[in-house]
């Protein structure tokens, strides 16, 4: 059985010896979890927020407020998935931005997700790193 969608061939991965996989968006999230457990896999349901470099404004409380109701939604309704592994909020949200505000709306989604769902980390995915990073990261989202 393959996961639709998916550019890669999740029966293989089993064989392999593999046992999660990574999404980095919720488009097809139901039919990859439930093929994934069918399978044997666990999942990081990656939350892929809208990039500064496209054009989204973080600065903008009302459109922030209408992502982050959205990802709540999600979290609710995946969070007692057989299986969910953990949370990934953000997909190199850090590349080409200068507005940190994007971590605090990474803070909140993660908060929500820890109050809710007390059975599944919370992660970021970056498109680099260095200290200064980490340090930010850590400073503005303690809850991954």
């Amino acid at each position: 059985m393959t996961i639709s969608k998916l550019p890669y061939h999740p029966d293989l991965l089993v064989a392999f010896g593999g046992n999660s996989i990574r999404i980095w968006g919720i488009d097809n999230a139901k039919t990859i979890i439930d093929e994934a457990q069918k399978i044997g896999l666990t999942v990081m349901l990656g939350m892929w927020l809208q990039y500064e470099r496209h054009g989204f404004d973080y600065n903008n409380k009302a459109k922030v407020a209408k992502k982050l109701a959205h990802f709540k939604s999600i979290i609710d309704q995946y969070k007692d998935h057989p299986a969910l592994l953990m949370w990934g909020i953000g997909n190199e949200v850090d590349l080409l931005y200068s507005n940190t505000k994007v971590w605090d709306a990474v803070e909140e989604i993660a908060q929500y997700a820890h109050k809710v769902d007390p059975n599944h980390p919370t992660s970021t995915v970056t498109a680099g790193l260095d200290s200064l990073e980490v340090a930010l990261i850590k400073e503005k989202v303690p809850k991954i």
